[in-house]
Order: C-alpha cells, then structure tokens, then sequence
C-alpha cells in the first residue's frame, strides 16, 4: 500500500473501520515509513484531545429553535421552487395555448376572400 492510500484511510484505520486485509496492510506499511506513522500519531493526538474535552452541554430549547429552523428553511426553499416553476410555466403555456389557438384567429390566406357587391 502507498502513502497517499494510507494517509487516505489512517482515519479509518484508527477507529477499526477497516477489513482485516486492509488493516494488515496499512501496520505493515506504518512499520517501513515515518512519515505516515508521523500523521498517524498527529491523528491519534488530534482525537485524544478530542475525547478529553468535557461533554457539550446544550440548552434545552435547543433542539426545538432547530427543527424550527430547518421547516422555516425547508418551507422557503419549497416556496422558492414554487414560484421559479410559476415563472417557467406561465410563459411555455402562454405560448403553447398562442400556436394552438393563433391559427383559429388569422385568417387564411390562401383561400381567396369574397367581397360582397352593393346594389
């Protein structure tokens, strides 16, 4: 295994996600060169700091002004839709409905056209 491939999955490699063969390739990789054993160690470090800071404690209101947040959001985005597929709909129709109806209203000109004689 290469360095850009186990530098890829040291994350992984870590928190035991791997498959058996991929896991044995990568610590036998990690034996022959420093350089990746050097970020697996700054990746070890970052997530032990990580697992030492205390729990986050959040407001209870919390999750409630969330959801609250994301219909808000999700409810502009559908109206958003909504009226950009009004925008491209009224003009196609308005258009379509003129081909369709346009021949009925002009008259056609290559019939030849009476004109009635006053007596």
């Amino acid at each position: 295994m290469n360095c850009s491939k186990v530098q890829e999955n040291l994350s992984a490699f870590l928190d035991n996600e791997l498959t058996a063969s991929d896991m044995t390739a990568i610590k036998a990789h990690l034996i022959r060169c420093s350089e990746c054993r050097q970020e697996r160690d700054r990746l070890e470090k970052i997530g032990s700091s990580l697992r030492s800071l205390p729990p986050l404690q959040v407001p209870p209101e919390f999750e409630y002004q969330l959801f609250a947040r994301i219909k808000s959001q999700t409810t502009q985005i559908g109206s958003k839709r909504l009226i950009n597929w009004k925008t491209v709909l009224v003009p196609i129709c308005t258009l379509v409905l003129g081909i369709i109806i346009s021949p009925l209203l002009i008259p056609n000109s290559d019939s030849p056209t009476t004109v009635a004689e006053t007596p």
